[in-house]
């Protein structure tokens, strides 16, 4: 049976679902995420775009420059302004979705199994015990 997650913004006008596990979970420390969560670093799930799909509401997108210098989509809700998920060219085939916003137990389930951008993470931030850790981006999906 494929599990189910689904997602919704702070007024509940735009809410997504993606379906099966994500293939990455993960922290990232690139100033783009700190900007877009007004926090330390986001936490990430990254699913396939294909098992993703918008259920109801239109996001606004700001253009940012992402962690790698290139281009990152940032989709929020034009009413609370909540960000929800990133889309960028060089992975044009998946969606980085900002676990907060997932409903229910989500988050329960979903533990970090990587970070990226390390070298920018705040000497009072612990890396998580267990999770691979990534100076900077990574270009290849690591293993699970």
């Amino acid at each position: 049976m494929t599990v189910t997650y689904t997602g919704s913004c702070k007024c509940s006008a735009i809410k997504i679902e993606m379906q099966g596990e994500p293939d990455m979970l993960g922290l990232c420390h690139c100033t783009n995420c700190r900007k877009s969560t007004g926090s330390t670093y986001s936490t990430n799930a990254i699913f396939s775009k294909s098992a993703f799909t918008i259920i109801s509401g239109e996001p606004k997108v700001y253009e940012a420059k992402g962690g790698s210098g290139s281009p990152a989509f940032v989709n929020f809700c034009g009413n609370c302004s909540s960000t929800m998920w990133t889309e960028t060219p060089l992975r044009s085939e998946i969606v980085v979705i900002k676990v907060g916003i997932l409903d229910g137990d989500a988050l329960k389930k979903l533990a970090p199994r990587l970070e990226t951008f390390t070298s920018r993470r705040p000497s009072w931030v612990t890396s998580v015990d267990g999770a691979a850790q990534f100076e900077n981006g990574f270009q290849a999906r690591p293993a699970q």
